[in-house]
């Protein structure tokens, strides 16, 4: 049996150590679907790798990728129906010259940096090029919320009937809208 070794992680290595510091396309990166409950708790964090598509010079996800993701996480096991709240991506983009300057930040400073932007989901979701040891950082948070709207369907049927057999039909009658005109015109047959 011909198996082949995996040898990606020593090519990452080599870019770690040997001092590639330009920014570089994200090949893959890491979504994490949150399911917040109706109490507003956490009920649940999935997490999944998603492959980016080219999309102009950038990487990124398409808009019906992203919608066909929303679409296939909105329910949980239990028929737990969720709506998508918030989407948002956490991307280092440091400028390779700035690294150094930016490790020396006193805390005050470092407040005002933010790498966690809102994302719109109607569109194309574009994920810039960073520094390669900062890839394994960029993800995607779907923030989906569960649905208080879902209302039960109200049983026609009559409720508390005791277990006695209850011989009788149920009527239904069906009434015409007056406000239509009605045709009652018949259509004739033609002989020759």
């Amino acid at each position: 049996m011909d198996s082949e070794l995996d040898m990606s992680w020593i090519l990452d290595e080599e870019k770690r150590f040997s001092g590639s510091n330009g920014r570089e396309n994200i090949q893959k990166i890491r979504c994490y679907f949150i399911y917040i409950g109706i109490d507003s708790t956490i009920l649940k964090v999935i997490k999944e790798d998603e492959i980016l598509v080219d999309i102009q010079s950038n990487k990124g996800i398409q808009n019906d990728r992203l919608l066909h993701i929303i679409q296939n996480k909105r329910f949980l096991e239990g028929g737990q129906r969720f709506k998508m709240s918030h989407l948002m991506k956490y991307i280092v983009d440091i400028d390779p010259q700035k690294i150094r300057n930016y490790a020396s930040l006193h805390e005050g400073e470092l407040s005002e940096i933010n790498f966690f932007k809102e994302v719109n989901i109607l569109g194309n979701v574009i994920i810039e090029p960073s520094v390669f040891i900062f890839h394994s950082l960029a993800s995607l948070y779907f923030f989906l919320r569960e649905d208080d709207m879902l209302v039960k369907p109200k049983s026609i049927l009559k409720q508390g009937i005791s277990s006695k057999k209850i011989h009788s039909t149920k009527k239904v009658r069906i009434f015409e809208d007056k406000s239509t005109p009605i045709d009652n015109s018949k259509t004739k047959k033609k002989r020759d």
